[in-house]
């Protein structure tokens, strides 16, 4: 009878560790709503995004002990699970945390993936409970919620706040945020800007100036279009957003277990939030003026005087924080090659949509190019210089090979 139990309970644990992949990125999707609703920064967004990820990788991991966890935790007293309540347990405790006005909602999911009021599924919720307030309180003084002055600059190629809003800085603080993995901003760092007197500036001026303002003559209809579905301004997914939706479609096209779906989004997360701290580190370092500014104000600099004018506006509103870097081509870079290295090919064929236009998708063949059309969009839009996006690229790459090679690794046999 004996024999009979364990193998009872080993099918049990097998059947659960299946689990519903549904219910995972139902999760995924309610943190994402909170998201738009809340008109949360990037930043913001992605580092809750990265805590709940983190939290169900380490709690589904525990069970199966497959890759590295995140974080060491004791060990559980689980003898049989249910997954989905487990990750219920996560997502409620995480959500209600950092989302309180959206409570209800977490909590009303929590309540349907548990319909069923058994003892493994109230053992297995509050395990993930668990595991989430461990994680939470990891990152409790992380730095997100510091408030620092940010005293104006007003000298030629400096930015200031821009037209039409003059909104405050944003997040002059989150350059000072825990990281969660990189131990030294600077390996991963830009160089610096060129000044506004170098050749790659003037070009790169010059550039934005015809094909990202608001009148342009020479933007393209699908150029003006690509600018405007990677907007992911206030009220979106934001771009670490996009880039988990594309990560959705992915995980469902080749349709991976829990367990490493859970180690995508986790290392994904993780990697987009400390690319954000290192893009705002570059930003607050520099401070680089916007194109609206180094356009209208041209007749500063004598080398840039003949591109002066008064009136120019961008295509795209330009954000509250400086330039340099593109931020959301750092974000790209990054993505783009963890989601290729953990396909094993940057060739892979998807679709994706948009906040900006819900129902058309734009197709790509592979997460390189889906990359690279971002950055550009930042041109088109008028927001950003093309340097400021090939440079948040180049360095965005560096940091996915980083972290795809030193994060969430897979246990050797010895350390099962």
């Amino acid at each position: 009878m004996k024999i009979i139990f364990y193998v009872f309970l080993l099918c049990l644990n097998i059947i659960s560790l299946l689990g519903k992949p549904t219910e995972f990125i139902e999760w995924r999707s309610e943190f994402l709503k909170a998201v738009r609703e809340e008109s949360l920064s990037p930043n913001l967004m992605v580092r809750n995004l990265a805590i709940f990820s983190i939290s169900v990788h380490d709690a589904v991991n525990s069970l199966e002990k497959k890759y590295h966890p995140y974080l060491k935790f004791h060990n559980h007293d689980l003898n049989a699970w249910d997954l989905n309540s487990v990750i219920a347990g996560c997502g409620s405790y995480i959500g209600k945390n950092l989302h309180p006005a959206r409570a209800a909602n977490f909590e009303k999911l929590a309540y349907f993936t548990r319909r069923e009021n058994s003892e493994l599924m109230h053992n297995s919720f509050l395990f993930g409970q668990q595991v989430a307030r461990f994680m939470l309180q990891y990152r409790k003084n992380d730095g997100a919620s510091t408030t620092v002055t940010y005293i104006p600059r007003t000298s030629p190629g400096l930015w200031r706040r821009t037209p039409n809003f003059f909104r405050p800085p944003e997040q002059p603080h989150w350059r000072k945020v825990k990281t969660f993995v990189v131990k030294s901003l600077d390996e991963f760092m830009p160089p610096p800007p060129p000044n506004p007197t170098d050749k790659l500036f003037l070009d790169s001026l010059r550039e934005v100036k015809i094909l990202g303002s608001k009148d342009s003559q020479i933007r393209s209809t699908e150029q003006t279009f690509i600018a405007q579905f990677w907007k992911d301004f206030s009220y979106t997914q934001t771009p670490p957003g996009h880039w988990n939706d594309i990560a959705t479609e992915v995980c469902k096209a080749e349709k991976y277990s829990l367990l490493d779906e859970a180690r995508i989004f986790a290392m994904l997360n993780i990697a987009l939030a400390d690319s954000g701290i290192i893009a705002w580190e570059c930003k607050y370092r520099y401070h680089m003026w916007r194109p609206i500014h180094a356009i209208r104000l041209a007749d500063q600099f004598p080398q840039s005087k003949k591109y002066v004018n008064k009136q120019w506006e961008s295509l795209l509103e330009s954000p509250a924080h400086p330039e340099y870097v593109s931020a959301h081509s750092f974000f790209s870079g990054t993505a783009a090659v963890i989601l290729s290295k953990i396909y094993g090919s940057d060739k892979y064929k998807f679709r994706v949509q948009s906040d900006q236009f819900p129902n058309q998708k734009r197709k790509f063949n592979s997460f390189s190019s889906c990359a690279e059309e971002i950055a550009l969009s930042r041109l088109y839009g008028g927001i950003h210089y093309r340097f400021s996006n090939d440079r948040g690229i180049e360095n965005g790459k560096k940091l996915g090979l980083y972290f795809y090679n030193h994060t969430l690794q897979p246990l050797t046999q010895s350390e099962k």
